[in-house]
C-alpha cells in the first residue's frame, strides 16, 4: 500500500466506517487493495496532479533500506549524586 502523505486515519473514516463485512481475511485483503487504488488515483484538494502521479515524481529520490540494522539511539544509564 502507498500513502505518500496521505494520511491513514482518512482511509480508515472512509472505507472502514462502518466496518465492512466480509468472510475471510483475503477478501479484507482485496477490498483495501481496491480502496487504496481507488485513492491513489484522487487529486488532492485542487491540485494538478493526482496522488500516485506525485508518488512518481518521489519514486527516484526513494533508497533502498540498508542490509544491516543500524542504531537509531542510544540507551544511557545516567547516575545521580545526592
Amino acid at each position: 500500500m502507498v500513502f505518500g502523505r496521505f494520511h491513514p486515519r482518512r482511509f480508515r473514516r472512509n472505507h472502514f466506517t462502518p466496518v465492512p463485512e466480509v468472510d475471510s481475511l483475503a477478501e479484507l485483503n482485496e477490498l483495501v487493495d481496491q480502496w487504496d487504488l481507488h485513492d491513489r488515483r484522487r487529486r488532492l484538494g485542487s491540485r494538478q496532479w493526482t496522488i500516485d502521479e506525485y508518488f512518481e515524481v518521489e519514486r527516484p529520490l526513494l533508497t533502498p533500506l540498508p542490509e544491516e540494522p543500524f542504531e537509531t539511539g542510544r540507551l544511557f544509564t545516567p547516575r545521580v549524586d545526592r
